[in-house]
């Protein structure tokens, strides 16, 4: 640096490195002992994230001084970033990272949203009155997060008006004095016709951080929605009242959940609908057929039916599939799912688990994305409960797939669902370790498991592996914490061998011995075995804990040979053939 800047400076360089994916030069700009993770600017750069462009500013409000860099947003993928100011006033540098999940001065618990769609200008006008709780800091302000298009015009604290700054995804206001108090905030924005918040000809929704939060962190809310005659409108929860009236129609939705994401959607939609063990299943589509959409229907039905049975009560009294034209891929609504064309019916049954898995236990993504795991995992568990494949067992494919998984990260770290190796490790290897844990526990034991980890969630809290790991201990025994650090905490898959395998003659046939083994420690798994014999062959399977593990086997029989999951069963690497010739062991 030059010896005299400006903290403009400092913002327009840490704009220029971030854009060039530049950690190394983020590092530069960084205060003396200040250890940031600038791993999100190489991660954004694999995401293919090219088009939009951060923006760096500073958020200044009284004598808070923040450094932000900020783009638009998109779901469940990664935050706008905050820094403290370091250095001198000559040479200003970053200093720590303020994270996501750091509370500055008030947590939003609930929202009050009135939403009016405007078509002539394809613009979105918010009104959010949220309900906050005091937070400590030490800045004298407390901030929000918002995606970076809305416009804030007007915030108003208890009643009074209040300043406010905004700069990039923040927005600050005085810290509340009061242990609880209202943070009243109009914003708009004029909407793409295509991305993720989006306004079309015969569609709109918000979907992407569109109004203030803490941490994604779980919340209530009411939402009004005013869209053009004709249209329909739906937003999370119980429906409470619609209305036409002055060439627009209005619905107003309450969600006493308390979960992480709002999603508002409205649209020229035609409705198919049918009930199902007293829930309304309904279908909102643009341009599927009829059949189509008593497929979406059905898809729902039968998933909001088996969920139900399987985890906990289903918590609304009916269920949306709505479809989309623009809206790429496909988003939980809890009560209903927005999801592009291309992906209907076959993401229906996946985004009806999020009921449940983000839901009823609610996940921000800020530190991981479990709920995905959970959510992919449910899709093969309700087929196998009583579906055509209801006779297969949960390991089926494991192995094939193990070749496809990238290196990493960590399952616990993966928390960025656009990013292609956070998504594969997030949604299927966290699936392919939820179906190993199944097959060590047996399908009984593992729904218990869920069903505990449904029951112990504290409302209005987030979730993370963790909490799982708690409610597995709590119904199945605490010895199986052992399964969880290896296939969370590392990047491996094991590979597994026979070792020492003998034969035996014994008093009517033979006995094979010997032992299984994992390439690393602490891996867990069900290890099915199958004895080749001169007649019929022998199938057992023994639990593997983290270490070598004896088997003996019992046949009638000459032994010939002794296969290691021939099924692929297993989530492993290496072969799928591990043989132990037996022709010459007698």
């Amino acid at each position: 640096m030059r010896s005299t800047e400006t903290v403009a400076t400092l913002c327009e360089r840490f704009e220029a490195a971030v854009n060039a994916g530049d950690a190394v030069a983020s590092e530069e700009l960084t205060g003396t002992g200040v250890s940031n993770d600038y791993t999100w600017i190489r991660e954004w750069r694999e995401s293919g994230g090219t088009s939009a462009r951060w923006r760096a500013g500073v958020l200044s409000m009284g004598g808070a001084r923040l450094v932000q860099v900020s783009r638009p947003q998109v779901c469940q993928s990664t935050s706008d970033h905050l820094y403290a100011l370091a250095g001198s006033a000559g040479r200003p540098q970053l200093g720590r990272e303020i994270g996501e999940d750091e509370l500055i001065g008030a947590r939003v618990t609930a929202h009050h949203l009135d939403v009016s769609f405007d078509v002539p200008s394809h613009s979105v006008s918010i009104t959010d009155v949220a309900r906050l709780t005091r937070a400590p800091t030490s800045l004298g302000v407390a901030v929000v997060r918002l995606n970076e298009y809305f416009r804030l015009s007007e915030a108003t604290m208890a009643g009074r008006s209040v300043p406010y700054a905004q700069s990039g995804g923040f927005v600050a206001v005085p810290a509340p004095s009061q242990t609880e108090t209202s943070l009243r905030l109009r914003y708009s924005a004029r909407l793409d016709r295509r991305g993720e918040s989006f306004f079309a000809s015969d569609e709109a929704a918000l979907t992407a951080y569109w109004y203030p939060h803490t941490g994604r962190l779980p919340a209530t809310s009411v939402i009004r929605i005013t869209a053009p005659h004709g249209w329909r409108s739906i937003g999370p929860g119980e429906r409470v009242r619609e209305a036409a009236g002055d060439g627009a129609w209005t619905s107003e939705w309450r969600n006493t959940l308390p979960v992480s994401y709002l999603t508002v959607a409205a649209g020229l939609y035609r409705e198919t609908v049918q009930t199902s063990d007293g829930v309304r299943i309904a279908a909102w589509t643009l341009g599927s057929s009829e059949a189509r959409a008593a497929r979406m229907c059905q898809a729902a039905a039968t998933a909001v039916r088996g969920f139900g049975r399987a985890f906990a009560n289903y918590p609304y009294s009916s269920f949306t599939v709505v479809e989309s034209r623009v809206f790429p891929p496909a988003l939980e609504g809890y009560s209903f799912t927005l999801a592009g064309s291309g992906t209907l019916p076959d993401v229906v049954t996946h985004e009806v688990s999020h009921t449940w898995w983000g839901g009823l236990v609610p996940n921000t993504y800020t530190r991981s994305m479990w709920n995905e795991a959970f959510a992919t995992y449910s899709e093969d568990l309700l087929d196998r409960l009583g579906g055509p494949a209801k006779s297969s067992d949960p390991g089926t494919g494991a192995w094939r797939a193990a070749a496809t998984l990238p290196s990493g990260p960590p399952l616990r770290r993966v928390r960025d669902a656009m990013h292609p190796s956070h998504s594969a490790i997030g949604y299927q290897k966290g699936g392919l370790v939820l179906a190993q844990l199944e097959r060590l526990l047996g399908t009984e034991a593992m729904l218990r498991c869920l069903r505990e980890f449904v029951s112990r969630h504290t409302r209005g809290e987030a979730a993370d592996w963790r909490d799982f790991e708690d409610a597995v201990c709590a119904a199945a025994g605490s010895e199986w914490r052992g399964f969880f650090n290896a296939w969370l905490s590392g990047t491996e898959i094991p590979a597994f061998a026979l070792r020492d395998t003998r034969v035996a003659t014994v008093a009517g046939g033979y006995r094979v011995t010997g032992s299984v083994i994992p390439s690393s420690p602490g891996f867990w798994s069900l290890a099915p075995l199958v004895l080749r014999t001169s007649g019929s062959p022998v199938r057992t399977s023994v639990g593997v804990r983290g270490e070598p593990v004896k088997f003996s086997i019992a046949s009638r029989d000459r032994p010939v040979a002794l296969s290691l999951d021939p099924e692929g069963l297993m989530l492993r690497s290496g072969d799928l053939a591990v043989v132990a010739d037996l022709t010459g062991s007698r």
